[in-house]
């Protein structure tokens, strides 16, 4: 499953920012988020679209 940020999250050595779409996280780790507010989740016709769209802007920030 995915999920969709709200809030500017940190997840291993990625940052993502709100409205992204966050992928391959584990069950747990997306269920911690959800309950804190931080993101929700998204069907995946959501999902194909936003990915398509971040594709056309470019990757996300990586944290040094």
């Amino acid at each position: 499953m995915a999920i969709k940020a709200l809030w500017r999250i940190k997840a291993g050595n990625m940052i993502y920012e709100p409205g992204s779409i966050i992928t391959g996280l584990n069950t747990l780790e997306e269920e911690e988020l959800v309950a804190l507010r931080a993101a929700e989740k998204v069907k995946e016709e959501v999902i194909n679209e936003e990915l398509k769209h971040e594709q056309e802007q470019g990757p996300k920030k990586k944290r040094k």
